[in-house]
């Protein structure tokens, strides 16, 4: 698989400066939307094939939501109530990295001063989860892990 970097919840600035660190290594980049979201980060990146939406626990009508104005496969609309995104932070997914990739786009970022909050890679065990289920956990992750540092007396304040 071809290396590629989905990216949630970014302004259009700092989102282009991204895309264009990307097409300097050949990574890429797929903006998440509102509506991707909702669909399993395997998918967007390519992993995995449209139809595991199915096996993720996810509905037809979950899997068109995003279809703004067509018809779902069966005729439905599509629901509308579930186009809204919880994802209110920048989070960037790096998927089907070499190591060499990692390091590098890594550092790329440093260089370039883009500093993102949640940073994951994709790996067989979170391909099938939504972006906001990757979203919550992480969060999830990142309290805990400012909590226990709390406790001894450090801080990861501002630190990417």
């Amino acid at each position: 698989m071809a290396a590629v970097l989905l990216i949630y919840h970014m302004e259009n600035g700092r989102r282009k400066i991204l895309e264009g660190l990307c097409a300097s290594m050949g990574i890429r980049s797929v903006f998440a939307d509102a509506e991707s979201s909702h669909v399993p980060i395997g998918v967007l990146s390519g992993s995995m094939e449209p139809n595991a939406l199915w096996n993720c626990g996810m509905t037809e009508r979950d899997s068109t939501a995003g279809d703004a104005g067509q018809p779902a496969p069966s005729g439905r609309e599509p629901d509308r109530a579930r186009v809204h995104s919880t994802i209110e932070e920048e989070m960037i997914v790096m998927c089907g990295f070499t190591k060499a990739q990692f390091d590098a786009f890594l550092e790329m970022l440093r260089m370039a001063g883009l500093k993102i909050g949640l940073k994951a890679v994709e790996t067989p065990a979170n391909r099938s989860w939504t972006g906001e289920m990757l979203h919550r956990e992480l969060s999830r992750e990142r309290e805990a892990i400012r909590t226990s540092l709390r406790g001894t007396g450090s801080s990861s304040e501002g630190k990417d």
